[in-house]
């Protein structure tokens, strides 16, 4: 199968190769590209369509749900955040929660993603995977460029009404917005910079690691190459242990900035991202630490009922639990405006344990269907690219959302239906890139290619 670019009259991909491996999930596919509404995936294999289907699922569901947390922490009295707090809305009684679940699906999100990012890449010839990558990027960065210039300017004036602007505040959102590197925003005081589009790190952060992708793996090789017999080993605990460290200094020191720094830094990301592509490496090779890698593997998928269950339940305790807004303190919370959450128990180390048993149970052999002809399928067209461009336009739309309910209306009938919008916004942000994807998009992205063309030329 060749890879092509729906959006490009022609195609410059090579062949890809199709690996075959025992394990939990043996590549009997053969990936040319990803989903997306410009990629396309042609599969040998109809248990393999079946898993890969599921993954992309996955993907969208908490893509999906992390709209609603970042709506929900827009529409609450929180932001922006002021000395003063703003009256209390219905928004508040869910806002410690929406807190809690971003954080959890996030950790888990970048687990997942890895593991199918390690599974593309190697059942993709090097060239293959490269302008699989260009045209990802090029994707993610014309929604990233665009949704900080909408960012910047109706967040300028939602800002400007509520007297809380800042020019610093532009500079930082310039940056991030043109980089995609949130690695400056490191303080929680409010009187720190912090950008415009604070919920807009998610997409950008999966881009650079799967960009990253193959010098993970070449690290994670030299290191199983460093020991006979335990290199295996040497790779697991790579991938595991600066996430525990970090994940348990953040536990024991909630009054510091390290949580904050790295719930929404590409660097803690690397290692999570690390974690799902060393479970895929080590899931098709057979060794010490992959019979024991896969027994976890098995326990986690057959529990996995019991983990979800869980999970919800810890989700459900903390609804109504008041939102203290932490002025000026220095807690565990994402966002500067987020509410502190004085009750955590090891946040980073638990989404990973999510993360884990997501692949577990999607990976798990499919049950039998009917036979299909395997053919070149688009997976993810209808729901996959254009929920990750809604994550990085969600907060441009609540500023637009907000300003136009406040001029045609009052902020007063805002603040009471904001339970309302909470639930409107990332349904209109949805709307919104639907349409984007299906027009704009793909001209602006024939331009940066061929921009990018000419300056490898």
């Amino acid at each position: 199968s060749r890879s092509r670019s729906r959006s490009r009259s022609r195609s410059r991909s090579p062949r890809s190769r199709a690996e075959s491996a025992g394990g939990l999930s043996s590549p009997a596919a053969s990936l040319a590209e990803s989903a997306g509404s410009w990629i396309s995936v042609s599969f040998q294999s109809q248990a393999e369509e079946e898993r890969f289907r599921r993954v992309c699922r996955v993907i969208g569901v908490i893509v999906y749900v992390y709209l609603f947390t970042g709506s929900c922490s827009f529409f609450s009295s929180l932001y922006p955040v002021r000395a003063e707090r703003a009256a209390v809305n219905s928004v508040d009684a869910f806002v410690v929660t929406s807190g809690i679940v971003a954080i959890d699906l996030c950790s888990a999100l970048f687990v997942v993603c890895g593991f199918i990012a390690a599974y593309a890449h190697a059942n993709m010839t090097a060239a293959d995977w490269w302008e699989f990558a260009k045209i990802v990027s090029l994707f993610v960065l014309v929604d990233l460029w665009l949704s900080t210039c909408v960012a910047l300017v109706v967040g300028s004036v939602f800002h400007l009404a509520r007297h809380s602007f800042r020019f610093r505040d532009v500079g930082l959102t310039v940056l991030t917005g043109t980089t995609g590197l949130r690695v400056l925003e490191f303080r929680q005081d409010w009187r720190a910079w912090h950008d415009l589009n604070p919920t807009g790190w998610l997409v950008p952060s999966l881009m650079y690691c799967v960009l990253l992708l193959p010098l993970s793996t070449r690290t994670n090789q030299r290191l199983r190459g460093l020991w006979s017999g335990g290199g295996d080993f040497l790779a697991l605990a790579n991938a595991v242990l600066p996430i525990t460290v970090i994940g348990l200094f953040a536990l024991v020191r909630d009054d510091t900035n390290v949580f904050y720094a790295n719930s929404a830094n590409l660097g803690y990301r690397l290692f999570e991202f690390n974690l799902g592509t060393c479970l895929y490496t080590l899931s098709v090779r057979d060794g010490p630490a992959q019979r024991v890698l896969r027994k976890v593997l098995v326990v986690l998928q057959r529990v996995a009922p019991a983990v979800f269950f869980l999970f919800v339940m810890m989700w459900w305790a903390t609804l109504g639990v008041a939102a203290a807004p932490g002025v000026g303190e220095t807690c565990v919370r994402m966002y500067t405006f987020s509410p502190c959450l004085k009750v955590h128990h090891a946040f980073l180390l638990r989404g990973c344990l999510l993360g884990m048993t997501l692949v577990a149970r999607t990976m798990e052999a499919p049950p039998p269907g009917p036979r299909l002809p395997l053919a070149h399928r688009e997976l993810g067209r209808e729901h996959l690219a254009p929920v990750l461009s809604a994550a990085l336009f969600l907060w441009p739309t609540c500023y637009v959302i907000e300003l136009l309910l406040e001029l045609n209306f009052s902020a007063e009938l805002a603040h009471d239906y904001a339970m309302l919008l909470v639930f409107v916004v990332p349904h209109a942000a949805l709307g919104a890139a639907f349409v984007w994807d299906e027009t704009g998009k793909r001209r602006a992205f024939a331009g940066a290619e061929r921009g990018l063309d000419a300056l490898a030329a």
